[in-house]
């Protein structure tokens, strides 16, 4: 693996994909009720977070996805991809070459359930993951 390594604790917990919602009423995506309900939970937690050109912290979410840049002239840590996409030749030799693969976003036990034999860790939403427990 040529890029810096991913610190352990990206691969010790499900990670909540914006936040813990949707299990609540009064708990939408990237709010502080469902910031809270992922820690009391204990899940890892993923919000669009970027500062505003005033330096101010802002949650913003882009709708349109780029295409992901080349794995090793980024040097990246670790690789993050769809469900469907787990089973590609590319992601699985990455993760044979030691790279950690995270698959996003599962909503369902169901998706879990069939990719958890080809990733390290998921990002989920809509329910309360069991990856690795």
């Amino acid at each position: 693996m040529s890029g810096p390594r991913l610190p352990a604790a990206f691969l010790q917990r499900p990670i909540t994909h914006r936040a813990l919602h949707g299990l609540r009423e009064k708990c939408p995506e990237n709010s502080r009720a469902a910031v809270h309900a992922a820690v009391k939970a204990g899940y890892g937690i993923e919000i669009d977070l970027q500062l505003s050109a005033d330096g101010r912290a802002m949650v913003f979410h882009d709708d349109q996805l780029r295409d992901i840049p080349d794995f090793e002239r980024m040097g990246a840590s670790f690789i993050s991809h769809e469900a469907s996409d787990v089973t590609r030749d590319r992601v699985q030799s990455l993760r044979h070459d030691g790279v950690p693969v995270r698959s996003w976003t599962l909503r369902s036990p169901e998706q879990e359930a069939e990719v958890a034999a080809l990733v390290d860790n998921v990002t989920f939403e809509n329910y309360l993951s069991a990856f690795g427990a």
